[in-house]
């Protein structure tokens, strides 16, 4: 199970090391908003391929 395990602290810690990087979030206040959200997004489905519960699983 996956509750509680993708955090806020998970998604920052993701952008830290894109950033880190050379990766840059978007300066567009409402582009940053949703390139959150996509990360988000991608974040739960990149937890879910590493534990082998991915689509190809």
């Amino acid at each position: 199970m996956m509750a509680g395990k993708v955090t806020l602290d998970l998604l920052f810690d993701v952008q830290e090391v894109l950033e880190r990087h050379g990766f840059a979030l978007p300066s567009d206040e409402r582009k940053r908003h949703l390139a959150h959200a996509d990360t988000a997004l991608a974040l739960v489905a990149l937890v879910e391929a590493f534990e082998g519960r991915g689509a190809s699983s």
